[in-house]
C-alpha cells in the first residue's frame, strides 16, 4: 500500500472513531481525545513520508520525576511514549502527552517482558529505575521539557501540550492555537529575530484581528503582520541559552460575526519561518520535522448568552503621596462584566514615570476589597508589575466590579510614577459560559503620583526605660526615642536635650548643683554611633555643647543651626536614640524625666534637599532608688517544730530584694542565733537555693557568724536565704535566728551596698520531744468469707498518723499477726503491703498455727510530717488440697502489739512512740460460698421469667411474689435449708398459708422442697424450707409463691407484705460433694447486710 493509501485509509479511521464518541461509553472523552490526536499524528508523519522528508525514532534520555498512570499529562508522558514506540510497544506514529488506555497496555506488556511484577501498567519507582538503566536515565540539562538539544544550531518542535483540534468562538480573545519549543545546541545560544506561522483553512486574515506570542501566560511580542494567511512576528530578539529551551504559544484575537462551520489551523511550515543568529552572530538554520501542524478548529457562534465581554475603566487615585508611605493606593479601575461572569487569570501594569521601580514595593492587587494573587516584592525593572493569578482567578461577576492596586512607596521625593494597563491583551480573562479567553476594552486615563519628600516620625521607644535608677550608676539611659526616616535619607543637624529634676535640695540653675547630680550627658543610636558630643561637665549657654540652665531643668544643646553634627539616618530605617548619664553618688534630686523637645528645620532630606522638623517626644519619670537592697524575713516559711536530734534542718529564712534601679552582688551576710537554745545547735551554715554560701560552722554559741560568697539579687528582684543547722539530741525549747548585715555592690554602678545592725528576727522553730506514730483501722474492711484460690484478697486497711508533727517518719519494719485460732496450714500466700497502688514488699505467713507473723521492711515508707500514710494488707487465699484442713477455718488479723511497727524520725533519726494495736478482720475460709439475692416479681430485673405486679395485688391461691438467687461462688454449693420471714398489715387475723418456692425451668418446686405451711402468728409469720442439695454450679433464680386468698382485706386502705431474710444463718449450705470437703451447715458470710429486703407488695 503506497503512503497515500495509508493517509487516506487512517483518515477514514479516524472519521470513523469521531462519529462513534457519543456511544463510546466504555472510554473517556480525554481517552478518546488522545487517540485522535495520536491518529493526527500518524496523519502528520505520512504527509512527510509523502513529501519525502524523514525522521529517525531514537530513545531520548529522560529524567522522570514522578509516577505516572491513567489520566496524566505532560512531556514526561511523551518521553515514556517514546521509548514504548521506539520499543515497539505502543503502535501510534508519535507521543500524544496523554496517558489514556493504549498507553497503559503498553507498558504492562514492557513491564512483563522486563520482569517487573505486577505488570499493572502503572509508572512507578521500580518501573523509573528500569527505565533509566535502558534508556541513558537523565535530561539533557537544563530544557526543562524532555527534548534533547542538539550539538549545535537550533530545533523547533510542537510541544507535547499544544492544544488540539476544537472550537474557536467568533469574539474570542488571546485564544492558544499552537504551541512550539525553541531549543538551542549545547555548543551556543541563538537569538530569534523572527517567527512565522501559516494559517490555514477557510477563515480569512481578516478574520484574526491580533496574534501574540505567549511565554508562560505572559504576551511577549504582538504580530508584526498578517499576510496571505502567514502571521509574522519580527524583531524579537528573542535569546535562548545554550542547551535550553524555551516554550512559545501562538494566541489569536477573532473578530466577531464570523461564519460557523468554516475551520483554521497553524503551522510553523518550514525552516524558513524560525531567523535566528547564534552568539557570533552567524544565521542558524532551524532543524525539525517540519511542518509543525496544529489542531484544527472549527468557528462556532455563540447566543443567549453571548460571549462575554469585559471593560476597565481608570479610576480616581491621590495625585501625591510622601515618601516612605505604605499600602498606598496607586491604581484602581472599574471593571464592566456583560453575558456572563469571567475569571481574571492575570493583569500585567506597566509602571512609567521618573521614579525608581525598586522604591514601589510590596505590590497587592485587589478585587472589591480582597487581596488576590501574591505580593509583587517590587515593580520590576522593565517597570511591570504582571500579577499572574492562573492558579486561583478572581472572578469578575457581571456588572460592575473594584480593582485596585496598592504599593508601598519607599523613596524616590521629587519624583513621579504612573500604572498603566497599556494593551488589551495585557488583560487575560476567561469567559465562564464557555471557557475561552475574552478580550478586554480599557479607557480612561492612568493618574500619575507625585512623591513628595520624606518625612520624620519620633516617639517614644517602646522599650523605654521607667524603672528607678540607682546613684553612682554609669551609662544610666534616662529614656529611649525612635527616630523613623521615611522615604529618603535624612541628615540631622542639631537636637536638643532637656533634662527635668525635682526634689534636688541644691537647684540646677547652678552648674556646680547638675555636675553634683549628673554628669556625661550624651546621645547614642542603637548602631553605636553617637550624636554630636559628650557634654561631660555643665556650661551654661545657647552655643554647641553648651546648656540651657534653669531651677529645674537643663537644655542641652547637640549642635545648632550654625554648627550641624550631621547625623545620617538611612531611607526608611528606625534608629533608637538613647539619652545617657552618669548618675553621681552625691545625687539627691527625687526624679529626673529626658525629653527631646520640638524643634524646627533640624532635618534636611538626602534625595529631596527639603528641610524638616521634630516633633517632641517625652520619656518617664526616673525615681532614684533611696535603698538599694531590703531584707526580711521569709513570708512563705512559717514556725516550724523539729524533733530533738533533727538534721541539717531549715532554722530560718529571709528575702533579699533589690531595688527597680539595679541589681546588687552580695559578698558577706552575718547571722546570728538567739542565745537560749544557741549551744543546742550544730553545723550551721546558709544557702541561697541548693548553694552553699561560706562554710559551716561545727558548734554554734551566741555570737555573730559572717557567710561569704556571691550572692546575685537582681534588678527589682529578689533571692531567698536560708539558714541551716542540725539540733542537738536532748534539745528542748523555741529558738530564733537573726539577719544582722551584709555587704555588697551595685550590679551595674559598682556603689558599694550595705547593711548593719538590721536585726531581722526569722520564723520560731520548736525543739524537743520526740515523734509519735499512731496506727489505726480505717474500718472499711468486715468479716467475712473468702473462697480458697482467690487472689488479691483485701485483709487489713491501716492508717499510720504522725501525731507529734516535729519530722517526717521513716517507717523501717510492720509485722501482722495472723492467728488461725487452731493448728491449720497457712490461710494465705503472696502477702503484700500496699501504698496505692505501690508495692511496698511480699512476703509469706512464716512461725507457727495458730499465730502466724507476717513482716514487711518497706525502704521506702515515710510518713509526712504532721500528715497520714493509708497502708493496705493484701494476700492470696491458700487453694484447696485434700487433707489440708484449712476449709472452714478462720484467721484474724491483728496488730499485735507496738513493738511490732519500728520508726524513726527522717531528720533526727530518733526512735519513734508507737500507739494502737487494731485488730482488722475475721475471714472464713471455704471450698465456695453462697449469696444470696431478692428482687420482686414486678421488677424488670427479675430473672425469673414470671410477671407481675407489686402494688394493688389481688389475692389468689398462686400469688408469686419474688424471685430469688441462689449464686454459688467457688466449684459448686448445696443449699440446705432456707427460712423466709413474712409481715405486714395484710396477715392481720389471717391464717398460716402456704408458701412454695418454684423453679421457673420445671414450673414444679425447687430441689425436693415440697410447699410449707407458715407458722406464727399476728403480723409476723414463718417459712422454713429444706432441701435435697442439688450441687449448684451457676446461679439458680427460684420464685416465692404464697396463697394469699385467705390475706386480711381491711377495706379501708391497702394491706402491706414484705418478705425478708432476717439473719445470714436463715440460709445454710454445705460443700458437701466436693471431693474431700466437710463443710455444712455454714450460713451466708458475715458480711451480708441483713435483714435483706426481698420484696414489699400491697393488696387491694
Amino acid at each position: 500500500m503506497n503512503t497515500f493509501k495509508k493517509a487516506v485509509s487512517i483518515a477514514i479511521a479516524m472519521t470513523f472513531v469521531v462519529s462513534m464518541i457519543p456511544a463510546a461509553k466504555a472510554q473517556t472523552v480525554a481517552e478518546l481525545q488522545a487517540q485522535i490526536q495520536a491518529l493526527l499524528s500518524q496523519i502528520n508523519s505520512l504527509q512527510t513520508q509523502m513529501t519525502g522528508t524523514t525522521t529517525g525514532t531514537t530513545t531520548s534520555s529522560y529524567n522522570f520525576t514522578r509516577d505516572l498512570t491513567v489520566g496524566a499529562k505532560g512531556d514526561d508522558v511523551s518521553a515514556l511514549q517514546q521509548i514504548l514506540i521506539a520499543k515497539g510497544y505502543l503502535k501510534v506514529a508519535a507521543p500524544t502527552g496523554y496517558f489514556g488506555a493504549m498507553t497503559k497496555t503498553a507498558l504492562a506488556a514492557w513491564q512483563k517482558d522486563a520482569g517487573i511484577s505486577p505488570a499493572a501498567g502503572y509508572f512507578g519507582p521500580k518501573t523509573r529505575a528500569a527505565i533509566a538503566s535502558v534508556s541513558g536515565g537523565t535530561t539533557t540539562p537544563g530544557t526543562g521539557t524532555g527534548t534533547t538539544a542538539p550539538a549545535s544550531g537550533m530545533t523547533v518542535a510542537m510541544a507535547s501540550d499544544s492544544p488540539m483540534s476544537g472550537s474557536l468562538i467568533s469574539g474570542s480573545g488571546r485564544t492558544p492555537v499552537l504551541a512550539v519549543n525553541l531549543t538551542a545546541g549545547s555548543a551556543s545560544g541563538i537569538t530569534v529575530s523572527t517567527l512565522k506561522f501559516k494559517k490555514m483553512g477557510v477563515v480569512a486574515d481578516s478574520a484574526i484581528s491580533n496574534a501574540y506570542l505567549v511565554e508562560n501566560g505572559k504576551v511577549i511580542s504582538q504580530f508584526s503582520s498578517i499576510n496571505a494567511g502567514v502571521v509574522t512576528f519580527s524583531g524579537l530578539d528573542m535569546s535562548v541559552a545554550a542547551g535550553q529551551t524555551r516554550k512559545v504559544w501562538l494566541a489569536v484575537d477573532l473578530i466577531s460575526g464570523l461564519s460557523a462551520g468554516n475551520t483554521v489551523a497553524f503551522s510553523v511550515e518550514s525552516a524558513a519561518a524560525v531567523s535566528a543568529t547564534d552568539a557570533t552572530g552567524a544565521a542558524v538554520t532551524a532543524s525539525g520535522a517540519f511542518p509543525l501542524n496544529g489542531g484544527t478548529y472549527t468557528l462556532t457562534t455563540v447566543s443567549s448568552p453571548a460571549i462575554a465581554s469585559v471593560g476597565l475603566t481608570y479610576g480616581s487615585v491621590g495625585t501625591s503621596v510622601n515618601a516612605g508611605t505604605q499600602q498606598v493606593l496607586v491604581a484602581q479601575m472599574t471593571s464592566n462584566v456583560q453575558n456572563s461572569a469571567v475569571k481574571l487569570s492575570s493583569i500585567n501594569f506597566k509602571v512609567t514615570g521618573s521614579a525608581s521601580k525598586s522604591d514601589i514595593r510590596n505590590v497587592k492587587l485587589y478585587v472589591n476589597g480582597t487581596q488576590v494573587g501574591n505580593t509583587l516584592p517590587a515593580v520590576a525593572a522593565d517597570g511591570s508589575a504582571y500579577f499572574d493569578l492562573s492558579s486561583a482567578p478572581a472572578t469578575l461577576q457581571t456588572g460592575s466590579a473594584n480593582v485596585q492596586v496598592f504599593a508601598d512607596v519607599m523613596g524616590s521625593p521629587s519624583y513621579n510614577f504612573t500604572f498603566n494597563v497599556l494593551n488589551n491583551y495585557d488583560v487575560y480573562a476567561m469567559d465562564t459560559q464557555y471557557n475561552v479567553p475574552v478580550s478586554a476594552t480599557i479607557s480612561g486615563s492612568p493618574i500619575s503620583v507625585t512623591i513628595n519628600p520624606g518625612a520624620v516620625t519620633l516617639t517614644l521607644a517602646t522599650d523605654s526605660p521607667t524603672t528607678n535608677i540607682a546613684k553612682g550608676g554609669s551609662n544610666t539611659v534616662l529614656a529611649k526615642f525612635s527616630l523613623y526616616a521615611a522615604g529618603e535619607p535624612l541628615r540631622l543637624n542639631f537636637m536638643d536635650l532637656k533634662i527635668s529634676q525635682s526634689g534636688s535640695v541644691a537647684n540646677w540653675a547652678t552648674a556646680s548643683n547638675v555636675d553634683a547630680d549628673i554628669r556625661n550627658i550624651r546621645l547614642v543610636d542603637d548602631a553605636g554611633q553617637q550624636i554630636g558630643s559628650t557634654i561631660s561637665t555643665m556650661t551654661g549657654g545657647t552655643g554647641n555643647g553648651q546648656c540651657d540652665l534653669a531651677a529645674g531643668s537643663v537644655t542641652c544643646h547637640f549642635g545648632t543651626s550654625g554648627s550641624n553634627i550631621n547625623y545620617l539616618i538611612p531611607a526608611n530605617t528606625t534608629r533608637v536614640i538613647s539619652a545617657i548619664v552618669d548618675v553621681q553618688t552625691t545625687a539627691d534630686f527625687t526624679s529626673v524625666t529626658a525629653e527631646l523637645p520640638a524643634q524646627s528645620n533640624n532635618l534636611r532630606g538626602q534625595t529631596s534637599s527639603q528641610l524638616g522638623s521634630t516633633a517632641a517626644s517625652t520619656g518617664s519619670a526616673r525615681s532614684l532608688a533611696a535603698n538599694a537592697l531590703s531584707v526580711s524575713k521569709n513570708g512563705a516559711l512559717g514556725n516550724t517544730t523539729y524533733a530533738a536530734g533533727s538534721q541539717a534542718v531549715k532554722i530560718g529564712s529571709y528575702t533579699m530584694t533589690a531595688s527597680s534601679a539595679e541589681g546588687v552582688n552580695l559578698s558577706n551576710i552575718t547571722v546570728t542565733v538567739s542565745s537560749t537554745v544557741a549551744t543546742s545547735l550544730s553545723n550551721l551554715h546558709v544557702k541561697v537555693g541548693s548553694t552553699m554560701i561560706g562554710i559551716a560552722y561545727p558548734t554554734v554559741a551566741a555570737t555573730d557568724y559572717s557567710f561569704s560568697g556571691n550572692i546575685q539579687v537582681p534588678q527589682g528582684g529578689t533571692a531567698v536565704v536560708d539558714v541551716y543547722a542540725s539540733i542537738n539530741t536532748g534539745t528542748s525549747g523555741d529558738l530564733q535566728t537573726i539577719f544582722k548585715a551584709y555587704t555588697g555592690t551595685g550590679a551595674v554602678t559598682y556603689s558599694a551596698v550595705t547593711g548593719s545592725a538590721l536585726g531581722i528576727a526569722g520564723q520560731t522553730v520548736t525543739a524537743g520531744g520526740s515523734p509519735t506514730l499512731t496506727v489505726g483501722n480505717n474500718n472499711s474492711l468486715g468479716n467475712r468469707q473468702v473462697v480458697m484460690g482467690t487472689t488479691g484478697v483485701s485483709l487489713a486497711k491501716l492508717t499510720l498518723t504522725d501525731t507529734a508533727g516535729y519530722e517526717p517518719i521513716r517507717v523501717q519494719s510492720i509485722k501482722f499477726n495472723l492467728n488461725t485460732g487452731s493448728a491449720v496450714g497457712a490461710s494465705f500466700g503472696n502477702l503484700m503491703l500496699k501504698k496505692g497502688s505501690e508495692v511496698l514488699g511480699t512476703v509469706s505467713m512464716t512461725s507457727a498455727a495458730p499465730s502466724y507473723v507476717v513482716e514487711f521492711t518497706p525502704s521506702s515508707l515515710v510518713v509526712p510530717q504532721g500528715g497520714a500514710a493509708q497502708l493496705e494488707l493484701v494476700g492470696d487465699v491458700t487453694a484447696f488440697t485434700v487433707g489440708n484442713n484449712i476449709e472452714n477455718s478462720t484467721t484474724s488479723v491483728t496488730i499485735g502489739a507496738t513493738a511490732n511497727i519500728v520508726a524513726y524520725g527522717q531528720g533526727s533519726n530518733a526512735a519513734v512512740t508507737i500507739s494502737g494495736t487494731p485488730s482488722f478482720v475475721t475471714l472464713t475460709t471455704l471450698r465456695g460460698k453462697l449469696n444470696l439475692s431478692g428482687v420482686a416479681i414486678g421488677s424488670s430485673s427479675n430473672s425469673c421469667g414470671v410477671t407481675g405486679t407489686t402494688s394493688g395485688k389481688t389475692r389468689s391461691a398462686t400469688d408469686n411474689l419474688t424471685c430469688l438467687t441462689f449464686t454459688p461462688d467457688g466449684p459448686e454449693v448445696r443449699v440446705q435449708t432456707l427460712a423466709l420471714t413474712f409481715t405486714g398489715a395484710a396477715l392481720s387475723g389471717a391464717a398460716n398459708f402456704s408458701v412454695s418456692l418454684i423453679d421457673p425451668a420445671t414450673g414444679s418446686t425447687f430441689d425436693g422442697s415440697s410447699a410449707v405451711t407458715t407458722t406464727g402468728s399476728g403480723q409476723t409469720r414463718t417459712a422454713t424450707f429444706s432441701f435435697t442439695g442439688t450441687p449448684l454450679y451457676s446461679a439458680k433464680s427460684v420464685y416465692v409463691r404464697v396463697n394469699s386468698s385467705g390475706f386480711a382485706d381491711l377495706s379501708t386502705s391497702s394491706e402491706g407484705l414484705d418478705v425478708t431474710l432476717n439473719a445470714s444463718t436463715d440460709v445454710s449450705y454445705g460443700n458437701g460433694s466436693i471431693s474431700g470437703s466437710t463443710a455444712s451447715g455454714l450460713g451466708l458470710s458475715s458480711d451480708t447486710v441483713v435483714p435483706l429486703s426481698l420484696t414489699s407488695v400491697t393488696y387491694n
